[in-house]
C-alpha cells in the first residue's frame, strides 16, 4: 500500500491538471446523481487546484496504519487516521453507482439554477500522462448558504450577490488505478450505495453464524441487528471471515474456558451453546467472533481492539 501512496505523492509533484465537477442530485429521485463539469475562470481554477492537491496530500499523509485489500477492510475500526482500500475492486464494489457516474461523459453546467440546492459534493479529476486520480469532496449543509455576505472594496463594505460556493482542504476518498481509498465509509454509504454492500455482507455472515449452531438463541442476534443495522452491519462485515465460526461447539467451549478474558464474558448452556440473552451478550459474541481481545506478550495487559494485522499465528510460531 505504501507504494501506492508514494506513487500518488510523486504524481502530485508533476504539476497536474485538475478539472472540477459538481455532483447533482435528482430532485425527484434522491438516489439518482448526475455529474456536471464546471467552467471555471483561470485564476479561480488555480486556487481550486492548489486546494485539492493540498487536500489529497493531507489525506495520504495522516495515517497511523494501512489496511490492505478488500477483505482487510472488514477489520473495520472508526479511526479517522486509517486509510482503507479495496485492491482490484470486486464486481460488487464496481457496481456502486459512483462508478456508473464516472463512466458516463459529464455534460457542462450551463446554468447555476440547474444545481440550486441540489449539490451533494464535488469530484475532481487530476490528470496525468497515463492515469487519472479522482477525488471526492462532500458538501456540508453549511457550505452553501443564502445568508448575507459582505466584503470590502477598498474602504467600502459591499454585499456579495448570489450564492457562495466553498471548497475545503478535505477529501472523502480517492479512486486511483482501479483502487478505492477511504478513511471511513459514511459518505460512500450515504451517497453511493455502499450501505447496500454492507447489508449484503452482513446477511451472509448472519447465515454463517446461524448454520454454525454455536448459539442458544439466534433470534436475539437478528433482533438487535434489525434495531441497528448500521452498527451491527459493520461488526458483521468484520465477522464475515471469522475462524471462530468454524470451530466446533465442544472445542470452542474448551478454549474459552481456558481464557481469563473470554471466560468472563462468554457463557455456555448445558448443550455447549453460547448463551445469548441480551444486547451485552450479542456485543460480546462479536468480540469473540472477531478475536477482539488481545493480551500483550510484554506487559500482559489485556486489550480490546477491532483493528489488527495478523503477522504469524501461534501454530506457525510453534512449528518453527
Amino acid at each position: 500500500m505504501s507504494n501506492y501512496i508514494d506513487r500518488i505523492l510523486e504524481l502530485l509533484r508533476t504539476n497536474p491538471n485538475v478539472e472540477t465537477f459538481v455532483l447533482k442530485q435528482n430532485p425527484k429521485d434522491s438516489k439518482d446523481r448526475e455529474l456536471l463539469r464546471l467552467n471555471i475562470e483561470n485564476k479561480t481554477a488555480r486556487t481550486i487546484r492548489e486546494t485539492v492537491l493540498t487536500a489529497i496530500d493531507n489525506f495520504t499523509k495522516h495515517q497511523d496504519e494501512v489496511i490492505e485489500n478488500e477483505q482487510s477492510y472488514e477489520k473495520y475500526n472508526e479511526s479517522q487516521h486509517v486509510i482503507y482500500y479495496a485492491d482490484s475492486l470486486s464486481e460488487e464494489i464496481k457496481s456502486l453507482n459512483m462508478f456508473n457516474i464516472l463512466d458516463n461523459p459529464p455534460e457542462e453546467l450551463t446554468s447555476p439554477d440547474a444545481i440550486e440546492g441540489l449539490i451533494k459534493g464535488y469530484f475532481f479529476r487530476i490528470s496525468f500522462t497515463n492515469c487519472n486520480i479522482w477525488a471526492f469532496q462532500k458538501v456540508a449543509n453549511n457550505c452553501i448558504t443564502n445568508s448575507k455576505k459582505m466584503t470590502f472594496h477598498g474602504s467600502t463594505l459591499k454585499e456579495i450577490k448570489g450564492r457562495l460556493y466553498q471548497f475545503s482542504n478535505n477529501v472523502e476518498f480517492l479512486l486511483f488505478d482501479d483502487m478505492l481509498l477511504f478513511k471511513n465509509d459514511n459518505t460512500l454509504a450515504s451517497h453511493f450505495g455502499f450501505d447496500v454492500l454492507i447489508k449484503r455482507r452482513a446477511e451472509e455472515t448472519l447465515k454463517k453464524i446461524s448454520d454454525s449452531g454455536l448459539l442458544s438463541d439466534m433470534e436475539k442476534v437478528l433482533e438487535h441487528y434489525s434495531k441497528n443495522e448500521k452498527t451491527y452491519g459493520k461488526k458483521l462485515m468484520i465477522a464475515r471471515n471469522s475462524r471462530v465460526i468454524h470451530i466446533s461447539r465442544n472445542e470452542l467451549k474448551a478454549v474459552v474456558s481456558q481464557s481469563r478474558s473470554y471466560s468472563r464474558i462468554i457463557k455456555f448452556n448445558q448443550n455447549d451453546e453460547i448463551e445469548i440473552k441480551n444486547k451485552k451478550d450479542v456485543d460480546n459474541l462479536f468480540k469473540l467472533l472477531n478475536d477482539q481481545i488481545l493480551v500483550s506478550e510484554i506487559t500482559s495487559i489485556v486489550y480490546d481492539t477491532a483493528s489488527k494485522n495478523e503477522i504469524l499465528s501461534e501454530k506457525t510460531i510453534d512449528s518453527k
